[in-house]
């Protein structure tokens, strides 16, 4: 009896150990999948706030809802993108959590708009979930401007390149956005100097300014 009840303790030890290592190996399991999921959604949303495109297109067109649908010409079908993880579209400007999310737009299309992913990729999206915004428009609203080069795009008198040239006091300064003509905008600087004049916010396909979104 005495070893019957030996070997039925080494029995209930043995499925108590076995049951310890299976709680072990689900803890680990668990948390290895879950790091895993977190590791993919930083992969597709770690765009910047600004993404460059090869073009700049009519405009913009502003994503309203957190799921869209998106219409792929290269893979020709209709996919979900969903935009705080984003897997297709990368859009050129990007901060999710404080409803930014804007994408180039390259054509009207009936129901959809023709838009242009940062990665070089075009895609269709519906008019019901997005809406259009023309850059001047998109322009007039941001809380301020920076020039990323003044050497190249000095502060002028009026809007065309042969313009006399303003000296600026302070070119660390934030401007404002008063007026928009084509390529250039009337600026103001967000300080006590209040300097006024015109530069270039594009050339091209390349923007020539710092937009900020945020106060």
């Amino acid at each position: 009896y005495t070893t019957l009840f030996r070997s039925a303790s080494s029995l209930v030890v043995i499925l108590k150990m076995k049951k310890y290592h299976y709680h072990i190996y689900l803890f680990f399991f668990c948390t290895f999948f879950f790091l895993s999921l977190i590791g993919n959604a930083q992969k597709s949303s770690s765009y910047e706030f600004y993404n460059k495109t090869k073009s700049l297109g009519i405009g913009l067109v502003k994503v309203e809802s957190d799921i869209i649908t998106i219409k792929s010409q290269t893979l020709n079908k209709s996919l979900n993108e969903y935009i705080y993880t984003p897997k297709y579209i990368v859009p050129i400007f990007f901060k999710p959590e404080y409803n930014i999310f804007y994408i180039v737009c390259l054509g009207d299309q009936r129901e959809y708009y023709k838009v242009l992913s940062a990665n070089g990729e075009e895609y269709l999206v519906s008019k019901a979930q997005t809406k259009f915004i023309s850059w001047e428009d998109f322009l007039k609203n941001t809380t301020g401007i920076s020039n990323l080069d003044w050497s190249k795009n000095p502060l002028r008198k009026e809007p065309f390149e042969k313009s006399k040239i303003i000296k600026l006091k302070d070119t660390d300064a934030i401007f404002n956005i008063i007026r928009v003509k084509k390529d250039w905008i009337e600026i103001q600087s967000d300080n006590s100097t209040n300097e006024k004049g015109w530069i270039q916010w594009k050339k091209e396909n390349r923007l020539l300014i710092e937009i900020y979104l945020l106060i």
